[in-house]
């Protein structure tokens, strides 16, 4: 898991092993621009992205902008688990990050 700034692609924090946190913050960033890309090309409006890709059954990242901080993204790789579950927990999190 990575947050970071879209604009410089800087990571402000990581947890986890691998991928590091640039790693995270690149993918995160590219991601985010072809998201942003589909959704012009399909007419939808400017807004905060908020994704979730599923590999395989069992892995997933997500991708979502942090409510507070204008610009700041966090990237998250699950190996697996409930999906659901996982972004209802960030839900959950956005009222207690504070940075």
């Amino acid at each position: 898991c990575c947050v970071f700034e879209l604009a410089t692609q800087l990571p402000l924090a990581h947890a986890g092993v691998r991928p590091g946190p640039a790693t995270l913050a690149a993918q995160g960033a590219m991601l985010h621009a072809a998201m942003a890309s589909a959704g012009q090309a399909v007419g939808l409006g400017a807004g905060a992205i908020d994704a979730a890709v599923t590999i395989d059954a069992q892995q997933h990242l997500l991708l979502r902008a942090l409510p507070q901080r204008e610009g700041v993204l966090l990237h998250a790789v699950l190996d697996s688990g409930n999906l659901a579950l996982a972004r209802l927990q960030l839900e959950r999190l956005d009222a207690m990050l504070t940075f």
